[in-house]
């Protein structure tokens, strides 16, 4: 005669339910975080937070991921099968989204799918987090040189930041420059004229 462990079925029900409320969860935030446009020339407060929350879930996909990992193995632990086929799906999105990218690719291309010429001319492109305005100006004025970059991108790029303005506007003329006080302030400086208006 089979007997069933106390406390193996409410356990196995409330992480159930725990799981599958996380997901739901976890799921809107994923798609508030893809589908949620921010406009960069709104700066109010609630509009603030909104444009960080949906930022996070961009940003924070991958690491979501490995908690959905661990959820499952303790799903699978209690055999809590409904949940465990929800998070299931919710690797789809998070960590494989990531996978697909280290697949093998077909010579000369690309990681975001364009064709690369090997013969033809190259591009480099310097990228930095300024940090809210709090980076090395001539610190990171002296990797750029060094690294002779055709683009320069800027991230968290502040009123206070108008150094860098002043220092790459001679060698890289065609420029878009938003400033902001907040996390979401950028600016692109180029030697090459842009394809098309830049959209930030």
């Amino acid at each position: 005669m089979a007997t069933q462990v106390s406390g193996v079925g409410p356990l196995r029900r409330l992480i159930g339910w725990g799981c599958g409320l996380s997901v739901l969860g976890a799921a809107g935030w994923l798609a508030f975080g893809h589908f949620w446009r921010h406009d960069p020339d709104d700066t109010g407060r609630i509009d603030g937070w909104l444009a960080f929350a949906a930022l996070c879930g961009q940003t924070f996909r991958f690491h979501l991921g490995f908690a959905v990992a661990a959820a499952l193995l303790i799903a699978l632990t209690v055999r809590a099968r409904r949940a465990a086929v929800l998070l299931v799906l919710l690797l789809v999105p998070t960590l494989g989204a990531r996978a697909v990218t280290y697949a093998p690719r077909p010579a000369g291309l690309g990681a975001g799918g364009p064709r690369i010429d090997a013969d033809g001319p190259g591009l480099t492109v310097f990228s930095a987090n300024l940090l809210y305005g709090r980076g090395d100006t001539g610190a990171l004025l002296a990797q750029i040189a060094a690294a002779d970059a055709d683009v320069v991108l800027f991230q968290e790029y502040t009123p206070g930041s108008a150094a860098f303005e002043a220092a790459l506007r001679a060698t890289h003329p065609h420029a878009v420059v938003r400033p902001r006080e907040d996390a979401f302030g950028q600016a692109v400086f180029s030697r090459l004229p842009f394809a098309g208006p830049p959209e930030i």
